[in-house]
């Protein structure tokens, strides 16, 4: 009996690989490689001249509770991460989380009682406002007090006048925070 001899398929190694290998009476045998769907899967392990490209799945991050933090790539996961809050009591979120970033939080200002008071209380998603006290002018003004959003409240200072007859005069003198007391002068 007379024997054909072939030669050997070859595997085109961007396409395919060796799926069976050839033996003494039959021919290797070459099948196409996987494509991975990259807007779903990753390359996981790549092909070799005996073995197939291994696909897997992306991971995907929970939304709302993670964002991606590393992007995928045809061979690699991507990596998703926790948003992490504020510390509320100390700083307050700058800029939200998005898919692909981190909760930016700020720290609160400080309002400087001294100068300052606060007009706007802080909230989770906002800063809070600082507005400078009023000054008093002392020349014509004292601080009466304050209103109802913690500035200071100035009144006018009482000028002490002639009425008729009677004259008063600046029996007790203003101060800062003090209006002055004027008394009628005994003639």
């Amino acid at each position: 009996s007379d024997r054909e001899c072939k030669d050997l398929t070859v595997c085109d190694t961007e396409t395919e690989y060796q799926s069976s290998p050839a033996t003494e009476y039959s021919d290797r045998t070459c099948s196409a490689l996987r494509s991975c769907d990259y807007d779903n899967e990753y390359q996981s392990t790549a092909p070799t001249a005996t073995s197939n490209r291994v696909c897997s799945n992306l991971s995907v991050c929970i939304a709302l509770t993670q964002f991606e933090s590393i992007a995928a790539t045809a061979t690699s996961d991507r990596l998703c991460e926790a948003f992490v809050p504020c510390e509320y009591s100390t700083k307050y979120e700058s800029q939200p989380g998005t898919p692909t970033s981190q909760i930016v939080c700020s720290a609160l200002s400080e309002c400087d009682p001294d100068v300052q008071f606060e007009l706007v209380a802080p909230s989770q998603k906002s800063d809070r406002e600082c507005k400078d006290l009023t000054v008093c002018d002392t020349e014509t003004e004292y601080q009466s007090g304050l209103t109802t959003v913690g500035d200071r409240k100035c009144d006018t200072l009482t000028e002490c006048a002639t009425i008729g007859e009677a004259i008063e005069y600046e029996w007790i003198p203003p101060t800062s925070s003090s209006d002055r007391i004027c008394a009628l002068e005994i003639v």
